[in-house]
Order: C-alpha cells, then sequence, then structure tokens
C-alpha cells in the first residue's frame, strides 16, 4: 500500500477513533471489569511497525526491558518486510509478522492480530510507535492490562496506555527508545546490537565478492543511494553518488559497490551509467541478513539518511551519511567515528515525527548543497589514516 495512504489514513481517521475508543472507555469504566494487573509479568508484546532502521534502534531497549523481567516471554510485532531483522536475538522468543495488503483488508486483518493477541492473554504492550496512531489503537484492542506507549504532542495515542514516558525529541531516537526501559528502572546506556548472520550468509557473500574478483583485502566501499518509500528529498543526487564513486576508485583503487533493494535496481543502474569507472549492483541480491554480512567487509558504507546506515552502524562499519530533511540529532548513525554531513539550514529539519516525515520542498538545496569535493576530501583523510 501506498506509504502516503497509510499516513493520511492514520492521521485523520486515527486522531478521531483514538479520541472516541477513550471516551468509550471511560464511559464503560464502572461498569466493566478489566483483566487485573498481575502479581508477575509473563508475556510481553513489543509493536514497532514502520522502518527496519527503527527496529536496530529500539533493540537496546527490547533487551533491558527484558533484563528487568527475565522470566517474561518477549514478543515482537512488526511489518513483513523487516523480516529478518529481528531473527537470532535471544532476548525475543517469537517475531510475528503483519502484512497490509490494501486498504479494504486492513481493518480486518488488524482487529484480528489484535483479538489473537487477547487470546493469548498477553500481560503487557509496549508501543515503539512515535507517531502513529494505529499502534496505540491495536496496544488497547489486545486487552492488555499494562499498556506502554509515548505521550508525543498533538497525536493523542497517550489517551489509550495505561503507562505513559514523554516523547523527547531532542535527542537520538536509540535514546528516545531507550527511555521506555528507563521508565522500568533500567540504568545501562544504549548500544546497537549487531544483526545476527549465519555461515550461509556469509558464505554467499564472499562468493559475489569472489565472482568480481575482489578481495577482503580491497578497500571495498559500500554505497546505498536510496531511501526507501518515505520523503525521496532525504536523497544526495545520484550523480554526485557516481563523482564520489570515480574519485574514490582513481585516488584509492576503491570496489565500489552499490546495495539497494529490487526496487531501486533502476536508480542504481542510473548512476553506473553515469560512472567513468566500473563499479558493482548489488541490487536485489541480498537478503538482510547477506547485507550485515557484506557490510563487516567494507572500509565505509555511503548511504542517504535511511535502514541500511543503521545496519551498517550497528556493524561497527564506518558510516558516511548524508542530512538536510532530516536532522541527524535523532537519525544520525548512532555511534563512534563517523563522517555525518549536515548544513543545518534555517529551514531544516523540514519532516519530522510531527508531521508524519512528509514535506512538499521542491528544492531540498540541504542535501544537494553538500558537494563531492567536501565528501571526497574527508573520506580520503579517513582512508589514509
Amino acid at each position: 500500500m501506498d506509504m502516503q495512504i497509510i499516513k493520511y489514513v492514520d492521521r485523520y481517521l486515527g486522531i478521531p477513533s483514538i479520541i472516541a475508543v477513550a471516551a468509550f472507555d471511560k464511559f464503560l469504566l464502572p461498569l466493566r471489569t478489566f483483566r487485573k494487573k498481575p502479581k508477575k509479568v509473563q508475556k510481553i508484546l513489543f509493536i514497532k511497525f514502520w522502518g527496519f532502521g527503527n527496529l536496530i534502534m529500539a533493540m537496546p531497549a527490547v533487551k533491558a526491558v527484558k533484563e528487568r523481567f527475565p522470566d517474561a516471554e518477549i514478543r515482537f510485532l512488526t511489518l513483513k518486510q523487516n523480516r529478518g531483522v529481528l531473527d537470532g536475538l535471544d532476548f525475543i522468543d517469537k517475531v510475528v509478522y503483519f502484512e497490509i495488503d490494501g486498504l479494504a483488508k486492513f481493518p480486518f486483518e488488524f482487529l484480528g492480530l489484535a483479538r489473537r493477541f487477547r487470546k493469548e492473554k498477553v500481560d503487557m504492550v509496549i508501543d515503539l510507535e512515535q507517531f502513529a496512531r494505529a499502534s496505540a489503537l491495536f496496544t488497547y484492542f489486545t486487552g492488555a492490562p499494562i499498556r506502554v506507549g509515548y505521550k508525543t504532542k498533538n497525536q493523542g495515542k497517550h489517551y489509550l496506555y495505561t503507562k505513559v514516558v514523554d516523547y523527547n525529541n531532542h535527542q537520538h531516537t536509540a535514546c528516545t527508545f531507550f527511555d521506555i526501559a528507563k521508565s522500568f528502572g533500567s540504568d545501562k546506556t544504549p548500544k546497537l546490537i549487531k544483526v545476527k548472520y549465519s555461515r550461509e550468509d556469509s558464505k554467499s557473500v564472499d562468493e559475489l565478492l569472489n565472482k568480481n574478483k575482489v578481495s577482503k583485502k580491497d578497500v571495498i566501499i559500500g554505497m546505498h543511494i536510496g531511501s526507501g518509500e518515505n520523503a525521496d528529498v532525504r536523497r544526495w543526487p545520484k550523480e554526485n553518488f557516481a563523482a564520489l564513486a570515480d574519485k574514490l576508485i582513481e585516488k584509492h583503487n576503491a570496489k565500489i559497490f552499490f546495495t539497494g533493494s529490487p526496487s531501486e535496481a533502476g536508480d542504481i543502474n542510473e548512476t553506473l551509467k553515469l560512472m567513468k569507472h566500473r563499479a558493482f549492483s548489488t541490487a536485489g541480491t541480498f537478503s538482510l541478513k547477506q547485507l550485515a554480512s557484506f557490510m563487516e567487509h567494507c572500509r565505509m558504507f555511503v548511504s542517504n539518511d535511511t535502514g541500511p546506515l543503521h545496519l551498517a552502524a550497528a556493524m561497527k562499519v564506518k558510516c558516511v551519511c548524508f542530512f538536510g530533511p532530516n536532522t541527524p540529532l535523532l537519525y544520525g548513525p548512532f555511534s563512534d567515528n563517523n563522517l555525518v554531513f549536515y548544513k543545518g539550514l534555517q529551514c531544516s529539519p523540514c519532516i519530522t515525527n510531527f508531521n508524519a516525515k512528509t514535506t512538499g520542498c521542491k528544492d531540498p538545496i540541504c542535501i544537494t548543497g553538500i558537494t563531492v569535493d567536501e565528501v571526497f576530501s574527508a573520506m580520503s583523510k579517513s582512508l589514509k589514516n
């Protein structure tokens, strides 16, 4: 389903739906009995639908909550397209995937899944969505006696929770997720957790490198020119990626691999045609786990503000990234020693959690103003060191 349609429905139907459900709940409060809070929490459900980069940033919080409730069974609900991000993590017992299969079927699938968790008698639901109203409604319909989520300005979500955590828009998103863990008494510092991959995943990556006569000793640099379905004004121009790649090949004999989904193959091919030298496309080649394995071969990973950037940060790869419509304060790589390019113009950021990351900007000079020469200079200095 189109992302803009989802945003529109969530905003213009979600807010009145929350108000109606909250008012109805308050009216019925004296007339019905709730499941009582359990003496011991045995089943916890986390919800985070959108953004596999957000899932990566949320994992330290999930792990910390598990440590506060060591005997609880942890379940995680996310969208089907995020398959693979959470596999193999020993602090999550079960991952449930939800597929949005058209607007007409959505309400029935949505309520059916909520009913499933109601029957399973989940003790606590933790909603990690910062601005989506659908997740707050889902949390309520599970019937869990403990419902945790953010109080985000002008969103109305908090009316349906029993435990509210203030949303902080002045810190990194990984820290905002971790505020959930802090609300349960965790005093740890969040650190990203690597995505697990198998020997088979690693073998597939090695075969691709060997096929292209690339040694692990070579200067391998990954580049990600896409930004998913959400706000393509976040993208550094394709011609800039092409020029940067050529310079890195000429000066550092770098081996450049462009990563992306099958839907991004066309953009990558256009970028390759703009280049003077040979580079490689892996569009649609890697699974998410194979991409994680590949990243560990990279000297650097160059990316727009999007999910693979956070995967690279989790895999301890030096990130080179571009921000303009969004701010690195919230969504920069949550790791050390990266190269972050951000002009910080008066109009930046123009996409936020408060406007569902939507902008009408037609001339994103905040991102196009980042030059190839300044990026190449910084990367060259780092590569020499």
